[in-house]
Parts: structure tokens; sequence; C-alpha cells
């Protein structure tokens, strides 16, 4: 919390006390303000007796430790055995019984937690895999939502072909994805390139296949049409 903040608290808070001051009553000031008066009697009472500073909220912290915290000689214990065995939370449980010593599974295992004894496993991403073609024909075809135009509510979407090879590019924009779309698109594909279409990867998208389903798409059936193989990404693999 701020400086500021904290000063805005207090002036709120001491402006309702110097309300009642004045003669206004407690139920108006507690309509006004959003409050019980449960609440207000609490920060008036604090006021009478700590002043103007102490109209911030407490900590609600408890005072005293928790009776199921670990006393220092159990902890020490449970640090030992981790550094020289390594073992988990219920094999040191079994350890700390051996020495009469009792301790919960969470708390123990809180302990080398605190003391960087357990050692995080970093997460090794796997790099996509790239692959090469030897000639012109492979092409890679993609989609991507548009933002909103200005004054037009209704959103676009691109088409996208590049050539593996040749890095040559057909963009076209559509109003919607869907399988009559990717179709057109594959034919104007065809028809703008200067080289034969030998193949063509897409990902798993509805406009491009129907999946586990047993069923001609209509893009599959314009593929095979065209003599063009058609290649699907690995799910999650770009």
């Amino acid at each position: 919390m701020t400086q500021y903040t904290r000063n805005g608290i207090i002036k709120q808070r001491y402006l309702m006390i110097k309300k009642y001051q004045a003669g206004i009553k407690v139920v108006k000031i507690c309509k006004e303000h959003d409050i019980s008066r449960k609440t207000f009697y609490k920060w008036l009472k604090r006021y009478h007796l700590y002043g103007k500073e102490d109209l911030l909220d407490q900590s609600k912290r408890p005072k005293s430790s928790h009776s199921n915290s670990l006393k220092p000689k159990v902890i020490k214990a449970i640090a030992k055995i981790r550094k020289k065995t390594n073992y988990g939370s219920k094999r040191i449980k079994l350890e700390l019984a051996k020495k009469h010593m009792r301790a919960f599974e969470h708390g123990i295992y809180k302990v080398p937690l605190k003391y960087e004894l357990i050692q995080k496993h970093k997460k090794h991403k796997k790099k996509p895999k790239k692959y090469y073609v030897s000639s012109p024909g492979y092409l890679q075809i993609d989609t991507k939502r548009l933002d909103t135009l200005p004054g037009y509510p209704y959103r676009f979407y691109q088409y996208t072909a590049v050539g593996s090879y040749t890095r040559m590019r057909v963009i076209r924009i559509y109003d919607e994805l869907s399988a009559f779309n990717s179709v057109e698109f594959l034919r104007e594909v065809v028809k703008q390139l200067p080289f034969k279409i030998i193949a063509v990867r897409t990902d798993n998208r509805a406009e491009f296949t129907y999946g586990p389903f047993k069923r001609n798409h209509p893009f599959s059936l314009e593929y095979a049409r065209l003599g063009i193989k058609h290649y699907l990404n690995k799910p999650f693999h770009p």
C-alpha cells in the first residue's frame, strides 16, 4: 500500500468521526459511506484510544505461532536428513519417528523448500523440427484472424500460402473461415503461382480437414482432383 493510499484511507475515516462529533447520526454516516455500525464504532474506539494514525486496518496475523508449527529442533533434523539422504516427505517422516519426533508431511515438505534443498526441474521446450525441400511445388497454407476495421463490426480472415522453397506468397482476405473459402483459395493459389504444386501442408482446423471423422472434406476433394498431396501438421507441433 502506498503512502498516498494510506493517507487517503485515514482522511476518509477521520472525516466520518468528525461528522459524528458534529452531531450527525451514526445510521446516516454508515449509509452514506456503505459500512456497518459495528465497523464505525470499531474505528471510533480505535481513534479514542490511539489517535488518528491508528485508523488504518490492522494486521490479522496471529500474535502467537500456530500450535502445529515445527519446532527449531525438528526443522534442523529435517534439513539434516534431507541433505544427507535426499529423502522425500514420507521417508523423512519415518526417520523423524525413529528419533521420537513428530511432523506432518506438508510441514516437512516446506522445510527443504524454504532452505532450497529441492532442485527445480527445468522444462525443456521442444524446438520445432525444420524440414527442407529441394524444389518448388511445396506449400504451407495457414489462416489468420484480422482485427476489426473502424466503423465495420465484422471481422475478416486472411488466407496465406507460402512456398517452402521459393518463399513466394499468395494472400487473400475472406469474410469467414470455411471449407468453401479454403477451396476457393486453393484454386486461386494454383492460378497465381508460376510452378506446379506438388504438396500442401496445413494445420488441423475445420476449414481444412474433418480430423478423425472419416468424411470427405471439400478441401481434400479439391486437392485430390488437382493431383496435389495434402499433409497435416501434428497437433501442438508448429
